[in-house]
């Protein structure tokens, strides 16, 4: 059952970090990432072009290599990293007072999720399911005799995480969206 557990974490990470990475390399998108990293402290925006593409290019490629079973240590660790130092870019904001700051976390269409306590917990728990991958899995037996069934079970985990993944991303946002509501 671990096996199945680890791979559906790796399609979760592979949709997680190939559509964030997908996001900025957008050129559609380019001009609000510039912002946000701006808003993190990168400075000049055409440093911030570069950091943004190359940033998210680097996301695209940890989706990739983190589920194919050759590459999937490079692809855990680099996910844990980039979760890692996201994790520390809020938390560094949080420390001195920029609480109102967008987080960057769901692109333009999420611009009213700001930096926060819970988008850090979030974060220890997707760096620890990261780290989760570096793992072994023992799964000989599981693809031989039902591999059919595996498949679709690791699928449906997979996509299981990403409601649950989308559904707090929703919580929070609405949850700071109810407080700004409560003070003005």
């Amino acid at each position: 059952m671990s096996a199945i557990a680890g791979h559906a974490i790796t399609f979760f990470f592979l949709w997680l970090f190939a559509s964030a990475g997908i996001h900025k390399v957008s050129s559609a998108n380019l001009d609000y990432y510039i912002k946000v990293f701006a808003s993190y402290g990168m400075p000049g925006k055409w440093v911030n072009a570069q950091v943004v593409k190359c940033v998210g290019s680097v996301e695209i490629a940890t989706g990739v290599l983190i589920v194919l079973p050759a590459t999937r240590w490079m692809g855990a660790s680099l996910a844990a990293c980039l979760l890692s130092a996201y994790l520390l870019a809020m938390a560094r904001q949080l420390w001195q007072g920029q609480l109102n700051m967008d987080c960057g976390c769901s692109g333009p269409s999420g611009a009213d999720t700001s930096i926060s306590h819970h988008l850090l917990i979030r974060n220890v728990v997707l760096v620890i399911m990261a780290l989760l991958c570096l793992l072994p899995l023992s799964d000989a037996g599981i693809y031989q005799a039902l591999p059919l069934a595996a498949l679709l079970l690791v699928v449906g985990l997979a996509l299981l995480m990403v409601l649950l993944y989308l559904s707090a991303e929703q919580l929070i946002s609405s949850g700071q969206k109810l407080q700004r509501l409560k003070r003005s």
